[in-house]
């Protein structure tokens, strides 16, 4: 009985020292992006931006001293914008996509019909890019200039973000943030969400034109556009 109970005793002492020097092999945790995730993997979105390419369609803007429309450089740029975010895992709504569009011939049904696009989109945010026009060709006007809905605080954050991303690219002048409550504008005023429309320069100014459609040019306004979006949550 002796030998049984001591035989016992060994027993679990070595289990006992077996287990305490054992600790099962951790894992490494996985980390996925959009590009790496398995097809199960769902990607949670940031929020809903609509991106509005100002005119089109039978509204071609107004027109650069070399006939450039400023319908086809803001729809360049949107697109671009829209390209950045959606990397970024936003999703994006665009208003137009083509020269083509859906509305009349009717400027204020056109303006309603991308505030209704938003709407319908659930979308966070509303964005809309224009060119601006001086007197006459190279008046001297020339500068982005961004306007929002006076004490909306997301859009006054992204308009003060957009203003020093635009100034470190030194291609034009500051124009600055301005408010509806002095220049009234239906696609910000209508809205029942942020919304924020950017004239990036003068299309009536040649410097102005010459960086904005210019490739270096887009590509770096674009990011300066996504990154002002991406800074602040929605």
């Amino acid at each position: 009985m002796k030998n049984i109970v001591t035989y016992m005793w060994i027993t679990l002492f070595s289990l006992c020292f077996v287990y305490a020097g054992f600790s099962p092999e951790k894992k490494p945790v996985e980390v996925y992006s959009k590009e790496t995730a398995p097809k199960n993997t769902t990607v949670v979105k940031k929020g809903v931006i609509t991106l509005d390419a100002g005119h089109g369609g039978y509204d071609g803007g107004s027109l650069s001293r070399k006939n450039l429309k400023e319908a086809d450089i803001a729809l360049s740029l949107t697109m671009k914008t829209g390209e950045i975010l959606k990397k970024n895992n936003y999703e994006v709504v665009y208003t137009r996509t083509s020269d083509d569009v859906a509305w009349e011939n009717d400027n204020r049904q056109d303006l309603l019909s991308r505030v209704q696009i938003a709407k319908d989109a659930n979308a966070d945010c509303f964005i809309s890019l224009h060119l601006n026009y001086g007197a006459y060709y190279n008046d001297g006007a020339r500068g982005f200039e961004i306007y929002i809905k006076d004490k909306e605080e997301l859009t006054t954050n992204m308009a003060k973000t957009l203003e020093t991303n635009l100034q470190e690219l030194n291609f034009t002048q500051n124009r600055g943030i301005k408010t509806t409550q002095e220049n009234p504008l239906l696609v910000i005023d209508e809205n029942n969400i942020p919304a924020m429309l950017v004239e990036i320069g003068f299309i009536s100014d040649d410097k102005d034109v010459a960086y904005i459609t210019s490739e270096k040019g887009q590509d770096a306004i674009a990011n300066a556009l996504a990154q002002s979006i991406m800074k602040h949550p929605l």
